[in-house]
């Protein structure tokens, strides 16, 4: 806890920090490394509801460090796929460890010991930044996904990249008060949009991997949707992917 809140402070501190601890502890085992990954989320779960937005992406960036000096290992196994993707889904493994991250810190704030110390106006808070630390996460990952030189070859990534993030949203939904999920109803809806976007740049030529990885997301995201406690949200989000779904 005492790292997290240090380390959101500055990204020079958080770096330092890392630094530190790279040259003590390196969790050798699979023991260890489940361990530590805990203890992280644990921390995160303390800190993160009294953190600014800003402080939550330099939180992002100290995780990203640990990640790549090897302290800490997110074993990122999608229960969100059927199938494996007509796709390289290889550049999306470094977005959704870091993501995966932040959804199980929600998920534990979502837990009795946690949640019954939580206002509204903090629970709010919480969606709110959750939802602009994804936009980030998507950000970057996008990013870098389009530095392939084929346009057809990244998009195909990017849609499954947003799949994935749609259903660790809806997982959050479902472990937050009502008034809470709005930001994240939000959020699922501009990930929707940018799926029609990404088959609307490729409807002309080389895109049939494109539209299989956008069909088979589509049943994963409204399998999701049925998480979501509000049945407004779902009509709405059903209907878009249905609409998704008709052009694939």
């Amino acid at each position: 806890m005492a790292f997290f809140q240090g380390a959101r402070i500055s990204s020079r501190l958080s770096k330092q920090f890392v630094k530190s601890l790279s040259g003590t502890f390196l969790p050798a085992t699979s023991s260890l490394r489940s361990d530590f990954y805990r203890a992280v989320c644990l921390g995160l779960a303390r800190v993160l509801p009294h953190s600014s937005t800003p402080e939550w992406l330099t939180i992002l960036n100290t995780l990203d460090l640990l990640r790549s000096e090897g302290l800490l290992h997110v074993s990122y196994t999608s229960h969100f796929m059927t199938s494996l993707p007509a796709c390289d889904i290889t550049v999306c493994q470094r977005p959704l460890q870091l993501s995966q991250v932040f959804t199980t810190v929600i998920q534990l704030l979502g837990e009795a010991g946690f949640s019954d110390r939580l206002k509204d106006d903090q629970w709010q808070h919480i969606t709110k930044s959750y939802a602009q630390l994804m936009k980030k996460i998507l950000s970057n990952a996008t990013e870098s996904i389009s530095s392939s030189p084929s346009s057809s070859a990244h998009a195909a990534p990017q849609v499954f990249l947003i799949g994935q993030l749609f259903c660790q949203s809806c997982e959050v939904s479902r472990r937050v008060p009502g008034l809470a999920t709005e930001q994240l109803f939000v959020w699922c809806l501009e990930l929707v949009t940018r799926v029609e976007e990404l088959l609307g740049w490729h409807s002309d030529n080389n895109v049939d991997v494109v539209r299989d990885v956008a069909h088979q997301e589509m049943k994963t995201l409204s399998r999701a949707i049925e998480w979501l406690p509000s049945s407004g949200q779902r009509s709405t989000l059903l209907q878009k992917v249905s609409a998704i779904s008709s052009r694939c």
